[in-house]
């Protein structure tokens, strides 16, 4: 694939991203303000992951010499995809994050980008604070985001068919519900597409300290929880097109966050 075509990909799916707002223009101001996040997935060429990292970590050098205000964290997937979430808020955020894109100090790595990358895919999702489950006494203190106890996600793409969004929050509230009772101390953070490649989509992230803990602490969980919550899974699966699975390992040393 030519270095033009691969960052025509990248420059048309920020576009796509930037042209969401328009989109936005019949929203309540409620929602103009709920919390919207970008995710790029970058889909890196096996043999050229060293030369990709290499030539973010310039690009990111970019980001701390402006002071940029937009942080991202990045994660890794077992098949090479490194998945970039920025967080967003509203739409008139993303204007200021092309104003701030097109103002970053030096020269980008568009050569090196272009070699390494295979393709780009792009969404922006909203947060569901009324879905997501926050237990008590979190495994993790603090912002569940940014805590540095953690080093793995494990992300859950629910694709649903269309017009069962109510239904299928409603399925993600009695799971919460019984993951309370059960006093389940994993958080599971909740965010729907607004603009996504495969229709409507609700994603799950959940974070554990590494790969072999995901695997320990959610057997526990779930033997806990036993036939009552699988009965919610069951239900959940009868209003989707398809669930997929990606294990995540977050890679700090790619991720920036503001000073302020």
């Amino acid at each position: 694939m030519t270095v033009s075509r691969v960052m025509g990909t990248w420059i048309v799916a920020l576009c796509v991203t930037v042209m969401a707002i328009g989109c936005g223009g019949s929203s309540t101001p409620d929602e103009e303000n709920r919390g919207l996040l970008r995710i790029t997935e970058f889909s890196v060429k096996p043999d050229r992951l060293a030369m990709f990292e290499a030539a973010w970590k310039q690009n990111m050098a970019r980001y701390e010499q402006a002071g940029s205000s937009f942080g991202f964290s990045v994660s890794v997937s077992d098949s090479d995809v490194y998945r970039v979430v920025r967080p967003m808020g509203s739409w008139a955020r993303f204007e200021q994050y092309r104003q701030e894109q097109q103002a970053l100090p030096g020269e980008f790595p568009r050569e090196a980008f272009g070699d390494s990358i295979d393709h780009v895919r792009s969404s922006v999702l909203r947060t569901r604070q009324d879905l997501n489950y926050l237990p008590e006494n979190p495994r993790f203190a603090g912002n569940q985001l940014g805590n540095e106890e953690y080093g793995f996600i494990k992300y859950f793409f629910i694709h649903t068919r269309p017009g069962t969004g109510q239904q299928v929050a409603d399925v993600l509230r009695r799971m919460n519900e019984v993951r309370q009772r059960h006093d389940v101390d994993t958080p599971v953070i909740v965010t729907s597409s607004v603009q996504y490649h495969d229709g409507p989509m609700v994603l799950l992230r959940i974070h554990f300290r590494d790969v072999a803990d995901s695997f320990t602490h959610r057997d526990e969980y779930m033997a806990a929880m036993g036939e009552e919550f699988q009965v919610l899974l069951d239900e959940m699966s009868n209003l989707t097109r398809h669930i997929t699975a990606s294990n995540n390992v977050v890679r700090r040393d790619l991720s920036y966050q503001p000073a302020n």
